[in-house]
């Protein structure tokens, strides 16, 4: 689920940054736990560079570029 996201938003120009990974990991989590456990349930704090690592064939950390405002 996340990694098809990310790879939508990819390519519709807006890739995601691990704070929204991040973010969309712990969405996931409280739909799935319901509301009661989810106030307290997150991903931990190096749950996205594993997640990333693990993926790394789908999945690749880069920098963007601002662009050019001169158009």
């Amino acid at each position: 689920m996340i990694i098809e996201y990310a790879e939508e938003t990819s390519r519709r120009g807006f890739p995601l940054s691990q704070h929204h990974i991040r973010e969309h990991a712990n969405a996931i989590l409280h739909a799935r736990l319901g509301d009661e456990l989810s106030k307290k349930a997150e991903v931990g704090m190096n749950w996205v560079k594993r997640f990333v690592s693990k993926h790394s064939q789908r999945l690749k950390a880069f920098w963007s570029h601002p662009l050019d405002h001169s158009r």
